[in-house]
């Protein structure tokens, strides 16, 4: 006897009782019921809500309590037809409360196995949301809405199938144990992970060809030593880094890597030997300077006057200078003093291998220890006026501007060329040369010729990126220097040095034309100002270098040759810039102002790349000559980027050339983002194949306050910086590239 006989008492009411029980089952709660949704929104088949199947199966239709059951469900759909249709955010019904076996204790031969598998409990069959209170739909603690998916993964993009989305493995593969893989991150979507992995390919790209350009000039020791890292299995990007560091594979491969990292001393005084094995000019360091070793010191004085004098640095006589030091008596020295050499010698810093090797080993800065001890040594003379002192101050100022804060080293340019006047070394021998022998007379009055027409020349450079004349007048002094070289004697011991004094002419026509630029009394590309202009111009064709053979002078010989090409382009670009907003065309055929100075920019460009095919290795880490050459190109042609198309290339090589020696010199960052700053500030666009170069030296970096770039803007700036009515008469006002700097940095922040 079944379990409805027991309860009736008939077998005809059981039966019934149980297909009831099934059909209760399988058949709809109401047809009219509106359809059903799950917690995400999703469309389901109605399930009824109340275990009508488990009641028809405790009593039978004739029995009260389902009677009693049967009028609650009534008005349960009765009550389900009223009610608003759904919406996927609706909270879900609760589920029904668990059915008790013994909910009729009356009945005491129902058996519970039976029960369960005639009606098993609604939570094995439908997994349901946890309960939760029914709320309207206005009510702010509704269900929220369902978190899109912004990315799903790798497998259900192929499959095309749902994916939630969920880090590190979604829901579908952590079911399946397959493997899940993004191409996104997380809180970005597919666009925007495309834009980042096109600028890290890029930067990559980038990486590489410097690399590549490194491996390329570099000695084949070197290279072999890049190529075993990275066939080792070392990344290349961080042997990049290490070569940017100061050439460190060199070191650890000549002296061994347990050397450098576990006997700094050893390893130092290793690195010290192999640089005065290496070093042209051989001194000792002491008693000048307690900074660096012998071959350090060396090295550093070989930079100076191998890589920087033949054109910069070129007020500095060799031979007495060396001659002086190597004395080893400061006390009686006047070519040679601590401070001098301290400063030449933080000056070579910027380039020496050896130097960024001992800082790696010791974990200091060898440069800034030299420039801090050559002020120490300056402090102590007490602002006492000398020849020596003069050469400090300017020797300070080089480094400053290569650190790219010529601002800190302007106080020494001014007391420099304020000394060079009360010591009248520009226009007499002091009373003690004659009282010298024949032949010791002879020679430092050449050392005194190079050291006043040396430092005029310098400072004809130096302010010419001030837009300003020199600030000392062409010196009276005979030149009668010599070739300054001690390993080659002059031709004729009586001939002034043939570069030098092509040097030294064409100083003297730039400060002219500077002094016209701002003492003019003509108005700017009127016809009286162009004939004026013309006439300097007639004056720079007619300068003759002399035939200045570089052949047996090497290195200095070639540098000195190509650099006086350059130096005449200079002052070309000086008299024609200040034309070239003016969109004039000047007569004799020259064409227009902008267009010729373009032309001299991309001349300047071939002559310095045609040192740098010829020296890669000296040209790669830079000097402070290329980098003046470079900075003017590049200054010049800002303004002309949109209107002369062939102002792209000698820009984006001079931007390169910025890019490349920044990690030796401050003055590449410095430069780039000021590039960037002129380009905001006069709204015209870089060439696209130079942005990469600023990748580095991005303004939005940071907000750079108070930055010491001194640099004086030229063209379209400073004519937008004058005050209404204010007579345009060719000399620059004075906007300065660290203030534009400071003003687009903050404003590249903001956005």
């Amino acid at each position: 006897m079944n379990a409805g006989s027991r309860a009736s008492g008939t077998p005809d009411a059981g039966k019934i009782e149980s297909r009831l029980s099934i059909l209760a089952l399988l058949a709809p709660s109401s047809p009219d019921s509106p359809p059903q949704y799950d917690y995400l929104g999703h469309q389901h088949q109605n399930v009824s809500t109340t275990p009508s199947g488990f009641y028809q199966d405790l009593a039978p239709a004739g029995h009260p309590a389902f009677q009693h059951h049967q009028q609650q469900q009534q008005l349960h759909h009765a009550g389900q037809l009223l009610q608003p249709y759904p919406i996927a955010h609706a909270q879900p019904p609760p589920p029904p409360p668990q059915p008790q076996r013994n909910i009729y204790p009356q009945d005491a031969n129902v058996k519970p196995a039976k029960l369960m598998t005639i009606a098993p409990r609604p939570s094995d069959q439908i997994p349901r949301p946890p309960p939760a209170t029914p709320t309207p739909r206005s009510s702010s603690s509704s269900v929220p809405r369902r978190i899109a998916t912004i990315v799903a993964c790798e497998n259900c993009r192929a499959k095309r199938t749902k994916c939630d989305g969920a880090r590190p493995k979604c829901s579908r593969c952590v079911r399946l144990g397959t493997g899940c893989e993004y191409d996104a991150g997380p809180d970005e979507t597919r666009s925007v992970a495309r834009k980042r992995k096109y600028e890290e390919m890029k930067n990559d790209l980038n990486e590489m060809q410097e690399l590549v350009d490194y491996m390329r000039i570099k000695p084949l020791p070197d290279v072999a030593e890049v190529i075993r890292r990275i066939r080792a299995g070392e990344d290349p990007c961080r042997v990049l880094r290490l070569v940017r560091d100061g050439d460190l594979l060199l070191q650890a491969s000549a002296l061994g890597r347990q050397e450098l990292e576990f006997d700094k001393d050893d390893a130092i005084k290793k690195l010290d030997e192999a640089a005065m094995q290496k070093s042209h000019i051989k001194v000792a360091a002491k008693p000048w300077t307690a900074v660096g070793g012998d071959g350090l010191v060396s090295e550093l004085v070989t930079i100076f006057f191998d890589t920087e004098q033949p054109f910069s640095t070129v007020y500095v006589d060799r031979f007495c200078f060396l001659e002086d030091m190597k004395t080893g008596k400061p006390e009686k020295a006047r070519f040679c003093s601590p401070a001098l050499v301290n400063s030449i010698c933080a000056l070579g810093a910027f380039t020496s291998e050896t130097a960024k090797a001992i800082d790696l080993a010791q974990g200091g800065n060898i440069r800034e220890a030299f420039y801090a001890e050559a002020k120490r040594q300056l402090d102590l003379e007490h602002g006492k006026d000398s020849l020596t002192t003069t050469m400090v101050l300017i020797t300070l100022f080089l480094y400053s501007s290569a650190a790219g804060i010529d601002r800190a080293g302007g106080p020494h340019r001014l007391t420099a060329c304020t000394m060079y006047k009360r010591l009248k070394i520009g226009t007499e021998f002091p009373a003690w040369v004659n009282k010298l022998e024949p032949t010791a007379r002879d020679r430092v009055c050449k050392a005194l010729s190079r050291a006043a027409w040396g430092m005029f020349c310098l400072e004809s450079i130096s302010s010419f990126v001030y837009i300003q004349p020199a600030l000392i007048k062409p010196p009276t002094l005979p030149r009668i220097f010599d070739g300054n070289r001690e390993d080659v004697a002059p031709e004729d011991p009586n001939c002034p040095d043939p570069f030098l004094d092509a040097e030294c002419g064409m100083s003297i026509l730039l400060y002219h034309i500077m002094c016209y630029n701002r003492e003019s009394r003509y108005a700017l590309g009127k016809p009286e100002d162009i004939s004026a202009r013309l006439s300097h111009y007639q004056k720079l064709m007619g300068w003759t270098s002399q035939e200045c053979s570089e052949k047996g002078r090497g290195l200095i010989g070639l540098a000195q040759a190509i650099f006086l090409q350059a130096y005449f382009s200079i002052a070309v670009i000086a008299l024609f810039r200040p034309l070239a907003p003016l969109d004039l065309t000047l007569p004799n055929g020259l064409g227009s102002a902008g267009t010729f100075v373009v032309q001299h920019c991309k001349r300047m460009v071939e002559r310095v790349q045609e040192f740098e095919q010829k020296y890669p290795e000296e040209s790669a880490k830079g000097c402070v000559c290329t980098l003046y050459f470079y900075y003017v190109v590049s200054i010049s042609l800002v303004a002309l980027l949109d209107k002369e198309r062939d102002s792209h290339e000698p820009f984006i090589q001079a931007c390169r050339h910025f890019h490349l020696v920044s990690k030796n010199f401050g003055v590449g960052r410095a430069v780039l983002r000021g590039l960037q700053a002129m380009a905001l500030e006069m709204q015209v666009h870089l060439p696209e194949q130079s942005l990469s170069y600023f990748a580095e030296a991005s303004l939005s970096d940071e907000h750079f306050n108070d930055v010491p770039v001194s640099y004086v803007v030229p063209g379209r700036l400073a004519s937008k910086s004058r005050s209404p009515g204010e007579d345009d008469d060719g000399s620059d006002s004075e906007v300065h590239l660290g203030n534009l700097i400071e003003k687009w940095s903050a404003v590249s922040i903001n956005k």
